[in-house]
């Protein structure tokens, strides 16, 4: 769940803008976040310095709605938290936010982004030294996961729920390394077979003891467990995961336009990657249906990889692309026996099946919108087209766009919610 319905306590003119505002922003970073986690950055044509005056501007906006009307979590919201764990801070390190009332939106933010911001730093010190970026990646993202995943697991339900956390991270965008996510979760599969409780599961991987503060949690020596069958009680945690996969590409094909679907088939493709990894680790004798669910999200996984690397190439409306290709594989399915397109639905659809029958495209499929268009090619005149306050989110550290929401809030008799607009362009042009 994108954690994105909130609660205010007041309501000057112009709250509703400004929290519709942070929920476009905080959705483009999640969907930023996942998009790193999965192929990197750079296969956007992104650098993670160009993010970091973003980042700056939304979370001075949940702090400033914070104080001002009271923002806060909703109740029903139940996405996942990860504290990023500072010397001498006892505080929990995970768990989820409709258990934690009190959790501020900044909070999770600065956890969010200060954890992002950590892991890329040190890839760029690895990379500067020749080190192997893509291993000390998934290594570091594989102990932070697993630490988080058994301090959860120790508190509620047991060793089921400390893989359903890991996935949670993974889908709502807080996971820096697709990988490690997918490491943390053979780990606790295989440690599984010598547990059956939560606090089982964390004395398997911390060497036979529990950690007793919130510190030694994130610093003692972690135990990884031998390779080993897996367990009867690891299937439904397997059944899950796959499970989880498959609803999440089944939402990316009902969407209702571009940034919709693009935002929800990358949270599927994150699940993908990690599905195909935990197949392939996880067993070295998998059975007959997990072998052939293992090809299918391989086979997904790839086209996903292809379809990202093709949006990057295509001029124009851009999702021209993504439908010639999906049709040119439905008829090579069709020539192959696939007569009634299930194989190719299984295997290779990764757009809503009506858009194979469209022509021309509607407007809403053509081109990335406000919360896509960060991470893929802009089209033509589409911060010109936008309203203000979709602007700011697809335009963030662009102090103009900023100063043209002040300017309409404060036609629209919101002279508070101006101010806070206008404060936010003097926070873009300072940077991050």
């Amino acid at each position: 769940m994108i954690p994105t319905a909130w609660q205010v306590r007041r309501t000057p003119p112009g709250t509703e803008v400004l929290v519709e505002v942070l929920a476009g922003l905080t959705k483009e970073t999640l969907f930023a976040g996942a998009c790193a986690a999965t192929l990197g950055l750079p296969r956007f044509k992104v650098r993670f310095e160009d993010r970091r005056a973003r980042h700056t501007v939304v979370l001075r906006l949940a702090m400033g709605l914070e104080d001002a009307v009271g923002l806060r979590f909703h109740p029903s919201m139940d996405a996942p938290f990860l504290r990023l764990a500072r010397p001498g801070d006892e505080a929990e390190l995970s768990g989820h936010l409709a258990r934690r009332p009190g959790y501020l939106p900044s909070v999770w933010l600065t956890d969010l982004l200060a954890r992002w911001d950590v892991h890329e730093t040190l890839s760029e010190s690895w990379r500067a030294a020749g080190d192997d970026v893509r291993g000390n990646s998934s290594a570091l993202e594989s102990a932070r996961l697993l630490r988080a995943a058994l301090w959860h697991a120790a508190r509620t339900d047991g060793p089921a729920s400390a893989v359903g956390y890991v996935v949670d991270v993974v889908t709502t965008g807080l996971c820096r390394d697709v990988t490690g996510a997918s490491r943390a979760i053979t780990l606790l599969l295989w440690a599984s077979a010598q547990a059956d409780t939560g606090e089982a599961l964390a004395r398997v991987l911390f060497g036979g003891h529990l950690p007793d503060t919130a510190h030694a949690w994130t610093t003692a020596p972690l135990t990884e467990p031998a390779p080993a069958a897996l367990p009867p009680r690891a299937s439904p945690s397997v059944r899950m995961l796959v499970e989880r996969t498959f609803a999440l590409l089944e939402e990316a094909r009902r969407a209702d336009g571009f940034d919709t679907w693009f935002m929800a088939l990358t949270r599927a493709a994150g699940m993908l990657h990690c599905v195909a990894l935990v197949l392939r680790w996880v067993t070295e004798r998998p059975a007959p249906g997990l072998r052939a669910v293992h090809g299918h999200v391989c086979e997904l996984d790839a086209h996903y990889s292809a379809l990202v690397a093709g949006l990057h190439v295509a001029g124009s409306p851009l999702m021209n692309g993504p439908v010639r290709h999906a049709r040119a594989l439905a008829a090579r399915f069709r020539a192959a026996g696939d007569t009634t397109g299930d194989r190719f639905a299984g295997e290779a659809l990764l757009i809503p099946p009506a858009l194979l029958d469209e022509e021309p495209l509607p407007d809403a499929w053509r081109d990335p919108g406000h919360l896509t268009a960060t991470l893929l090619p802009r089209p033509p005149g589409l911060l010109d087209r936008l309203a203000p306050r979709r602007a700011v989110v697809a335009d963030a550290a662009n102090p103009a766009r900023w100063h043209a929401l002040a300017a309409e809030l404060d036609a629209e008799a919101a002279p508070w919610a101006a101010r806070v607009a206008a404060y936010l362009a003097d926070v873009a042009a300072a940077g991050p």
